[in-house]
């Protein structure tokens, strides 16, 4: 279904892959800074910094075990502002793969968040580092 913004006409539209391809091209005309990406294996120092970790993936996806300690936000609720996050504090942003996420960082970039991070590669890949692999 087509909404009225016109990220949610390119959302009905496009796969999220070719979504964000869309948004880094605009980031460039526009010459912003690239979402700020934090490296899982950073994740323990980061978190020194008290930031708010919020887990954006919709609810039938969500799983409060899966990062404990993380607020549930869906990226439908970002992207209509159905939020109370704080802008002085760090954002850490986090979904299963690090996409649905790295949109819901551009949105409160827009919405002038400036302390916006994304979990590179999710929970997927937290996993992975925290396996070994």
């Amino acid at each position: 279904m087509r909404g009225a913004n016109g990220v949610e006409q390119i959302t009905g539209s496009l796969g999220a892959q070719r979504l964000l391809s869309t948004f880094e091209v605009l980031a460039d005309i526009l010459d912003t800074k690239p979402m700020r990406m934090l490296k899982p294996e950073l994740l323990k120092n980061f978190l020194q910094d008290n930031p708010v970790i919020v887990d954006v993936r919709p609810p039938e996806q969500y799983n409060r075990a899966d990062l404990e300690g993380a607020l549930h936000i869906p990226l439908h609720d970002i992207q209509h502002g159905n939020h109370n996050l704080p802008k002085d504090r760090p954002l850490l942003l986090v979904c299963e793969r690090g996409v649905t996420s790295e949109l819901a960082g551009l949105y409160l970039e827009a919405a002038g968040y400036e302390q916006v991070y994304n979990l590179e590669g999710g929970l997927q890949k937290l996993r992975k580092v925290a396996e070994g692999l």
